[in-house]
């Protein structure tokens, strides 16, 4: 499933580059047996930003704060 974000949001993506559907979308993939393919998502606007990390050995997500990307 694909989705957009905000223009007023800021967006960096950091994953395997093997499972990208094309240059500039990144993807995430998430397997039966629990583990994934890993990355981190960051949302940021202004001064603000979050990180969303997926853990490729477990497909663990978890979210806290960053630092903005510029």
């Amino acid at each position: 499933r694909g989705s957009t974000i905000d223009p007023k949001f800021g967006g960096t993506f950091t994953g395997a580059g093997e499972v990208q559907p094309m240059r500039g979308i990144g993807s995430i993939v998430f397997f039966s047996d629990g583990a994934s393919t890993g990355g981190r998502v960051q949302l940021s606007s202004r001064e603000a930003a979050w990180n969303v990390d997926v853990q490729w050995l477990t497909g663990e997500v978890k979210l806290h704060r960053g630092q903005v990307v510029r």
